[in-house]
């Protein structure tokens, strides 16, 4: 996919999706395109990841399991023994992403195999999708207007925002927690600490 067509892949996308998970698609996509042009990133890379960060997520979890058994899949710090759909409809959308949609890009795949859980040494790309994916105009969870707010201003300092966010939720609702989660929060707390921005 090289050079990236916007348009057929936006015709491809749709139809994996329902209606509703398109239109959240076409919201990450335009919100990923201006948090790119804010801190200049390359806006059509950043719309292509946006359009197929949940090209599996509409999957049932027996499809997802067959495409990462199908690619032999293993991915780094990801725990293969939780099987539940909003962990696995990354990965294995970033194998869709390849295989069907010919992305050979591994900056946009592995930004669709974290905009969930997050990572280790995350690239601009990759927190542009994850940021984007969360703030997108309709997501509206307590907690989104902060951290919309504060993505405009220090992509970093919103990452740890959403990330502490995200670990509270899993928390308080008992929730298994990924480690690459547990391992993107803890480059920020040592990155920002007590300094960071602790609104709720």
């Amino acid at each position: 996919m090289n050079p990236i067509d916007l348009n057929d892949l936006e015709k491809g996308v749709q139809r994996y999706m329902t209606a509703a998970r398109f239109a959240h698609a076409q919201g990450v996509r335009g919100t990923a395109a201006a948090l790119s042009r804010t801190y200049g990133y390359d806006e059509s890379r950043a719309q292509a990841a946006a359009l197929l960060h949940d090209i599996a997520r509409d999957l049932p979890l027996e499809e997802m399991k067959r495409i990462l058994k199908g690619a032999n899949a293993a991915f780094d710090g990801v725990d293969v023994v939780v099987a539940t759909a909003s962990l696995l409809h990354a990965r294995a959308g970033a194998i869709i992403a390849r295989e069907q949609f010919g992305v050979e890009d591994g900056e946009i795949l592995r930004s669709i195999e974290l905009h969930t859980t997050g990572g280790r040494d995350m690239t601009l790309l990759e927190k542009i999708v994850f940021i984007a994916d969360f703030i997108e105009p309709g997501r509206i969870f307590r907690g989104s207007k902060t951290a919309r707010n504060t993505a405009f201003k220090d992509i970093d300092k919103s990452m740890y925002y959403i990330l502490r966010f995200l670990l509270r939720h899993l928390v308080i609702n008992k929730k298994y927690i990924c480690k690459n989660t547990v391992f993107a929060y803890n480059e920020y707390a040592l990155k920002y600490g007590d300094n960071a921005n602790n609104e709720n």
